[in-house]
């Protein structure tokens, strides 16, 4: 498999640090800023009919495949895959000027990377690994593209300016113990450093490690998308342009260490983080709540309710607050309408009322 060359991605909003799977395979280097997409040049027809060969004049049969040229590059332009295969079935025809029949040519490559564009689209995979890590340590993911059979469509790579680049896209959403969110969002840029030939059965493997301090968070959902940035490819030897394409997607939540231990006993660890009180033990609280509210008996969650109302009275201001963000889990349709402390335990006296 080809190796890949990767850029650094940077923000102001949270430090990351990108390293490579395996040795050797991921290059990380500072950037200032992504770079940009790799141009790709407009499909070129000129606008002056072209004669037959050894300059002759242009005959009407010329005009008329002008025309026809035009429409299939703005078929291109368009996006419109059903409208340029109908064009080119249509007109592709022997008696077409030799000019025109090179032109059909090329745009039937490029009917092609069209049909390669759609057969990518969301096609790729994102393979994360199992057990996930604990929230605070690397992710390490491969996004694979392929092996695709049958598709003669090949991704150039190394040092040619047209070389196939993905962007991957990730958005981190972090929780604390008092349900609020803070979320950011970076990317990486891959550039294939090797050209992969479909038809040869090769296939693109992107590995990637993503290291991101927790910075207080207990809960990170991670949400990540694969783009195939506008470039060219080649078929039979030509270079053809693509445009950007989403080819992988997927999603992960990461748990700080000793989860475990929270999910099999969560009515006794929520007891015994209340009765402890301290900001140490308020992640405790919502974990617990967490998985209550998940996978808890009825029993367990009337308990625990029962024992954060209490805290919502009795406590401080601070351990209120861990509290009612823990009751906003067990009980998601109260929270618009319990908002507050005072909210709160106005829900809980028309509850036990009922």
């Amino acid at each position: 498999m080809p190796a890949v060359a990767a850029s650094r991605f940077r923000g102001t909003c949270w430090p990351a640090l990108i390293a490579g799977l395996l040795a050797g395979c991921v290059v990380v280097e500072e950037a200032p800023a992504p770079p940009e997409p790799l141009a790709v040049a407009p499909v070129a027809i000129p606008f002056v009919a072209e004669g037959a060969a050894g300059g002759a004049t242009p005959q009407p049969h010329d005009f008329y495949y002008q025309s026809v040229v035009t429409q299939l590059q703005q078929a291109w332009i368009d996006r419109d895959r059903a409208y340029l295969a109908r064009l080119l079935d249509t007109h592709d025809r022997a008696d077409a000027p030799p000019w025109a029949q090179e032109r059909m040519q090329v745009f039937r490559n490029i009917l092609t990377v069209m049909d390669f564009e759609e057969t990518v689209r969301d096609r790729g995979r994102l393979d994360l690994p199992e057990p996930l890590p604990a929230l605070g340590e690397p992710l390490r993911l491969t996004m694979r593209l392929g092996p695709l059979p049958g598709v003669a469509v090949r991704l150039l790579g190394g040092d040619d300016p047209a070389r196939a680049r993905f962007i991957l896209v990730f958005r981190l959403v972090d929780r604390d113990a008092f349900g609020d969110e803070v979320a950011n969002s970076n990317n990486l840029v891959l550039d294939l450093s090797a050209p992969v030939d479909f038809a040869a059965g090769q296939a693109v493997e992107v590995p990637v490690a993503v290291d991101v301090p927790s910075q207080g968070s207990i809960l990170r959902r991670v949400e990540l998308e694969v783009f195939w940035m506008p470039g060219h490819v080649e078929i039979d030897g030509i270079n053809l342009p693509n445009r950007k394409v989403r080819c992988a997607v997927g999603q992960c939540e990461l748990l700080p260490r000793g989860i475990d231990k929270v999910e099999a006993q969560p009515r006794v660890v929520l007891e015994a983080a209340l009765r402890l009180g301290d900001a140490a033990h308020f992640p405790h609280v919502y974990l617990a709540a967490r998985e209550l509210a998940r996978a808890g008996s009825d029993a367990d969650r009337e308990t625990a309710t029962a024992k954060l109302v209490d805290r919502v009275r009795l406590g401080s201001s601070v351990q209120a607050r861990s509290a009612m963000a823990a009751l906003g889990l067990l009980h998601p349709d109260a929270v618009r309408a319990a908002a507050d402390r005072t909210a709160w335990l106005q829900w809980w006296a028309q509850r036990a009322g009922r």
